[in-house]
């Protein structure tokens, strides 16, 4: 009669899971699984409990796929989702030792490679490791420079180049942006960090200019108080007082004591007496 399948396979198949085989049976499953397969399933499984900030069940489920489907070609993302797993639980070097692996492993996917890169970059710099951080961003760059995630990885560099106040080389990186990816999200922030780095060049007549563009395209919604004072101030550099005027009013009421001297000549300069009073 037929060969009647045990009950621990059938389970094991009722719950997504393959028996472990033996050596000499395990083979890659091949590059395009079908939907509903046992690994795929398992796949999202996993990605689920990433969505939800299940760290743990996250973590668990990736050791398990990694045990049962050791070869499979889809075995290098699972990496990926284990890492950012122990990332969500802040076990950050072992996060980071994952990311490493996949990033330097030679059968990885470009893409999954990419993505264990910028992991890896992001894990540093949670960790305070700002230089190691820089160093998996600049690797991401030099090995895709035209890829969407390049594009971030050098507005991540352009910001620590701001806060360091490297503002020339903030410039470079938000221009190469601007260059490959002008209609990206990411153009968005370029345009921001931008401005901010032409402010801290004391380049004013182009930082208002800047901060001008960056305001009419990205709406007020994207412009932090220290930023609307930023741009009153540079306007006001060059004398464009109505400009400097309505900027400093929307900074708000936090604004120090020598800004807000600054916006009372604005405001008395630009001839709006109601506003003074």
């Amino acid at each position: 009669g037929p060969r009647r399948t045990s009950f621990s396979a059938r389970r094991c198949w009722r719950w997504g899971m393959m028996p472990k085989a033996s050596p000499r049976s395990r083979l890659p499953l091949g590059p395009t699984p079908r939907p509903g397969s046992p690994p795929l399933a398992r796949l999202l499984r996993t990605q689920r409990f990433l969505d939800r900030a299940r760290y743990k069940e996250a973590q668990a489920e990736a050791d398990r796929w990694l045990r049962y489907f050791s070869r499979h070609s889809l075995r290098w993302e699972v990496q990926v989702l284990r890492g950012r797993a122990l990332a969500g639980r802040k076990r950050w070097d072992e996060a980071a030792a994952v990311f490493q692996k996949v990033a330097r492993a030679e059968k990885a996917p470009e893409g999954v490679s990419l993505d264990a890169l910028s992991s890896l970059a992001e894990v540093r710099s949670r960790k305070g490791r700002p230089k190691q951080a820089a160093e998996a961003w600049a690797a991401l760059i030099k090995r895709a420079p035209d890829d969407p995630r390049a594009a971030q990885a050098r507005l991540q560099l352009a910001t620590q180049a701001v806060r360091a106040g490297r503002f020339d080389e903030a410039l470079g990186q938000v221009k190469a942006v601007l260059k490959t990816h002008p209609e990206a999200p990411e153009a968005g922030t370029a345009r921001l960090i931008r401005a901010d780095s032409l402010f801290g060049l004391e380049r004013f007549s182009q930082a208002a200019d800047a901060y001008r563009e960056a305001a009419r395209d990205e709406g007020a919604g994207a412009f932090s108080p220290a930023r609307w004072e930023r741009a009153g101030l540079a306007a006001y550099r060059v004398e464009r007082f109505e400009e400097a005027a309505e900027a400093l009013s929307k900074a708000g009421d936090g604004l120090e004591g020598a800004n807000l001297a600054v916006r009372l000549r604005a405001l008395r300069k630009a001839g709006d007496p109601a506003e003074i009073m």
